[in-house]
């Protein structure tokens, strides 16, 4: 096989991949990312670099591969861990436990893997609750930092339950559901009350009304079904 300097003409790529060899093979403890005129640029493709030299030079594996078998036991065999540090936040998520490398695995294949930030937290949300591809998994998980402070999470997470677990006819029947009592059962029994709790919403019925997009919300049935609420509880 041909040296990395053969292979890789560009300075940069060969420097970081260079560094990269010498801790895999145990010549070095640390990486040193390597210093650039244009840093900003090229520090952050330091973690593609790696993962993309570990997936697809050392293993030859290709996207639905990478998925199948990139596991926390092959991040620690090819001493990946440092490479987290370089990947932005809004593309990797911080599970704390059995962490998902989906979102790693997208560094090196963007086009195939299209993983968006609405997919990661619905991922997270079924893995942390055992549903959708982890109900048998025997694994728990816990929530990445911070993952219920993001209202656009909770979002996801309560219109997923909706469509899985709710069944409803019209917007207006949802709209009354969130406004009657077994609405905060629901909340419960799909563990979203910290969604909840972590929201600026009082009521369920707000809860729901601002998880819409604005081109699905109702003004006129969110207000007459808050005021029919509002005039049954004075009774």
């Amino acid at each position: 096989m041909a040296s990395l300097k053969d292979r890789y003409v560009d300075d940069h790529v060969y420097c970081v991949l260079s560094e990269y060899e010498k801790v895999l093979l145990g010549n070095k403890k640390k990486f040193s990312v390597p210093k650039t005129e244009d840093k900003k640029d090229k520090i952050d493709d330091v973690a593609a670099l790696w993962w993309s030299y570990a997936i697809k030079d050392i293993c030859h594996w290709d996207y639905d591969q990478a998925v199948a078998f990139v596991d926390s036991e092959f991040v620690k065999q090819m001493r990946l861990e440092p490479s987290f540090q370089h990947i932005p936040p809004d593309k990797r998520p911080h599970v704390s436990k059995n962490m998902n490398y989906d979102f790693a695995v997208a560094l090196v294949y963007p086009k195939e893997a299209k993983y968006s930030a609405a997919k990661r937290a619905i991922d997270e949300y079924e893995r942390v609750n055992h549903l959708g591809k982890y109900v048998n998994d025997p694994n728990d998980y816990s929530y990445s930092k911070g993952f219920w402070n993001k209202p656009e999470n909770t979002a996801l997470c309560l219109g997923y339950c909706i469509q899985n677990f709710l069944s409803y006819k019209s917007q207006y029947e949802l709209y009354k559901f969130f406004a009657s009592p077994d609405a905060l059962k629901f909340i419960k029994d799909h563990n979203l009350l910290d969604a909840f709790r972590k929201s600026i919403c009082e009521t369920p019925l707000e809860l729901f009304h601002k998880s819409l997009d604005y081109s699905a919300r109702d003004e006129f049935l969110y207000h007459m079904v808050k005021r029919e609420s509002e005039l049954s509880t004075d009774k």
